[in-house]
């Protein structure tokens, strides 16, 4: 039922797409009460993407909108970048009504940027950033400071990790059943970890965030540059 219910939404609300992909909890039998459907329709020619939410029938859509060839353009910039959110999506997601050929060679795309791995381009920064925040916490003497900076290295290393398993996700959520899923083992010891730095116990976060210094190439504190974004070229105005 509720694949037919997808795709009558989709085919009123969306005409047009050449397939979609139907992700996140509803796919994968883990929704709750209330949780939403989220769907990527892939249209054949070039359109603006954009996301949209509407209220069908009782229910939460959350629609993604592409054309194949942004999309699979998006899935291989995820490989430079730290946004995999795609390339889970593509791999994980079941197509309606069917596979398609063209699909078929979405997904396999998708997987052979998840076996490549990540280039991580800025491996330097996240060095950077960690040897930064691990300094910070070792000289920390204020307990409310010291959480917070714990709190910020723990965010780094989840950070840091995703790209590093080419993995990634728009929800915290996401995020954290990822890494959850591909080694519980180090999963319960990062948590065990931000528990005790919570308490005022900052050794074993220190431990786990220099294990994975070490594997990124050791401490960086000097001769790292990274862009400045955001920023603007404007005239000054003539007078």
């Amino acid at each position: 039922m509720l694949t037919q219910d997808i795709l009558t939404f989709a085919n009123t609300h969306y005409p047009g797409f050449e397939f979609l992909l139907h992700f996140g909890s509803t796919a994968h039998g883990t929704a709750r009460e209330h949780s939403d459907i989220d769907l990527l329709l892939v249209f054949p020619e070039a359109i603006h993407p954009f996301r949209e939410t509407r209220r069908w029938q009782g229910r939460l859509f959350d629609s993604w909108l592409y054309d194949i060839e942004t999309l699979n353009g998006l899935i291989h910039c995820g490989r430079m970048g730290r946004n995999h959110v795609m390339l889970d999506i593509v791999l994980t997601s079941r197509v309606l009504p069917a596979p398609t050929p063209r699909s078929d060679l979405l997904k396999t795309a998708a997987n052979r940027i998840r076996s490549a791995g990540p280039l991580l381009a800025d491996r330097h920064e996240f060095r950077h950033v960690l040897t930064g925040l691990m300094d910070d916490l070792k000289q920390c003497d204020d307990p409310v400071e010291g959480t917070a900076v714990a709190l910020d290295l723990h965010n780094v290393i989840q950070q840091t990790l995703l790209c590093l398993l080419g993995a990634g996700g728009f929800r915290k959520s996401h995020a954290i059943a990822r890494l959850r899923d591909h080694d519980p083992a180090y999963f319960a010891e990062l948590t065990a970890a931000i528990k005790a730095a919570v308490g005022g116990k900052n050794d074993p976060l220190l431990s786990t965030a220099g294990r994975l210094l070490n594997q990124l190439g050791g401490p960086l504190r000097e001769g790292h540059r990274a862009a400045l974004e955001g920023t603007i070229r404007m005239p000054l105005p003539v007078i």
